[in-house]
């Protein structure tokens, strides 16, 4: 069977194509029997409009990418459960994407979203992809950065992110403060601001408070806990 289309059902009503869009995307003034009119032959063809069309026209899909550094990371799913729970009230849709910590399946994935023609990318980046994250926010997509910074200081991008220099600091000064001396920490990468600041926080407390630091006590992997709980067979 044959898609039905928009012409089909202006042939059915009897009117024009743009009396029809115009009572589906209710613009305009349409006389309320031909409206009767033009519903019913909707849903005597069971016409489905097409979303991408209409997209198109509008230059908008009301749709928003996500992209994870690790869909699985049960902090990440927490955030993506919230971004959900507020766009769905604004008759958002979502696309979720996992990174996988893999600045070059980001890159492809980045790509994939412009290619969607998504609103806006949320994005907490697994790093390396600084350049292109601002191609696409010169290009007029905004980006909206969580959890991640990137390195352009003439970037203007909204960022949401938590204070882990901070965290870092107050968790290695609570143990120090129970009178831990030999303090490690495993890290995450170096080369994602989280990681960066978390070992920022952690060598600040350990200078304040005078502690000797080991380098050899400091292991800066990936932000899995299989990742951490190897390495702490080996500390």
């Amino acid at each position: 069977m044959e898609k039905v289309t928009i012409k089909d059902v202006a042939k059915e009503s009897e009117v024009s194509i743009a009396t029809v869009s115009r009572v589906l995307n209710e613009v305009g003034y349409v006389n309320e029997q031909i409206k009767v009119r033009v519903l019913q032959a909707v849903e005597k063809l069971n016409y489905q409009p097409n979303a991408v069309a209409r997209s198109l026209k509008r230059d908008q899909t009301n749709t928003i990418g996500v992209i994870l550094p690790d869909i699985s990371n049960p902090y990440f799913m927490t955030m993506s459960k919230a971004i959900e729970d507020c766009l769905y009230d604004h008759n958002y849709n979502l696309i979720f994407c996992s990174g996988d910590e893999k600045p070059e399946k980001e890159k492809k994935l980045l790509q994939l979203l412009l290619e969607k023609r998504v609103d806006a990318i949320v994005l907490s980046t697994s790093s390396g992809n600084d350049a292109f994250i601002k191609r696409i926010h010169l290009s007029g997509t905004p980006v909206i950065l969580m959890d991640r910074r990137v390195d352009y200081t003439d970037l203007k991008l909204d960022l949401v992110e938590e204070d882990n220099v901070k965290g870092a600091y107050e968790l290695t000064k609570y143990l120090i403060q129970l009178g831990h001396t030999k303090v490690g920490v495993l890290n995450g990468l170096l080369d994602v601001s989280t990681g960066a600041d978390r070992l920022l926080g952690f060598r600040q407390a350990i200078r304040d408070f005078g502690i000797r630091q080991e380098e050899a006590w400091i292991y800066n992997g990936g932000f899995t806990q299989e990742g951490g709980g190897r390495r702490l067979t080996t500390f």
